[in-house]
């Protein structure tokens, strides 16, 4: 799973009211499947026809199939100490066997074959060869949930959808099944803040995940203030006048002394 930004801005610039809408895509991808667990087992059913008295029969049984390198034995309780099968007359006994299946694959294929000798191997019987294909028993992980955090680590997250193998074009490696999402973050005036979104898919064991980041930047309006300051220098001008009521004077020859009068 990956998950990115489709826009590819470093910051998110947000709207006047704080918020911001981020679109993101998740993309599922299939890495294919692994095979486990392979198992061939099966019974042998061994009938006895004769109804006389006499006709006991006390067989060796033999399992064994066509794929190299598988080894089929026959383990019940219904068998002797010495690993022969005793069959009443008239009577039927099932018998359980397992083979090896390592270095098996889903494509492996081949036939099993039963066969019982007795009387020192001058008798002998087939139970024919049957087919042996591997068919898929249990799947695991088949059909996926995708979920989403919204970007709250920690919680149960929310649903995206679901991917299914029936989905996948096998041989396409660019395949992957897409998801679209649109987040809205909200940011407080003059701050920056980064959110990070995290996407997994549910599987049995560690759930593959991935996270996408964005950073939203609310730019709060400059706040303005001012004083006013009004002054001038003033500088007081004086000027000085003086008369004199009269400018001159005869003195009599007594040497009186002259009177005059100032106006400042």
């Amino acid at each position: 799973i990956t998950k990115e930004r489709v826009d590819s801005e470093e910051f998110v610039e947000a709207d006047d009211e704080g918020s911001a809408t981020v679109p993101y895509l998740i993309s599922v991808s299939s890495e294919g499947y692994e095979d486990s667990g392979f198992e061939l087992s099966g019974s042998i059913t061994v009938e006895n026809p004769n109804m006389f008295e006499t006709g006991w029969i006390v067989a060796e049984v033999e399992d064994t199939v066509t794929i190299e390198g598988l080894v089929c034995t026959v383990v019940d309780d219904d068998l002797n100490e010495d690993g022969t099968v005793t069959v009443a007359p008239g009577g039927s006994v099932v018998l359980d066997y397992s083979c090896t299946t390592e270095g098996v694959t889903a494509e492996t294929a081949g036939e099993n074959t039963a066969v019982l000798t007795w009387h020192d191997g001058e008798r002998s019987a087939s139970s024919g060869a049957v087919p042996v294909a591997f068919e898929v028993e249990t799947e695991t992980d088949k059909t996926v949930e995708v979920f989403d955090d919204e970007a709250v680590p920690g919680s149960e997250g929310e649903l995206l959808g679901t991917v299914s193998w029936d989905e996948v074009e096998v041989g396409d490696e660019s395949w992957s099944k897409d998801f679209e999402q649109e987040l809205t973050f909200t940011v407080e005036p003059g701050t920056c803040e980064t959110f990070v979104n995290t996407a997994w898919v549910v599987v049995t064991g560690e759930n593959p995940q991935d996270d996408a980041e964005a950073t939203v930047c609310h730019e709060a309006d400059l706040l303005v203030s001012k004083t006013a300051d009004a002054s001038f220098d003033r500088t007081y001008l004086w000027d000085i006048a003086k008369e004199v009521d009269q400018s001159r004077i005869t003195v009599a020859h007594d040497g009186g002394a002259p009177s005059f009068e100032y106006l400042v």
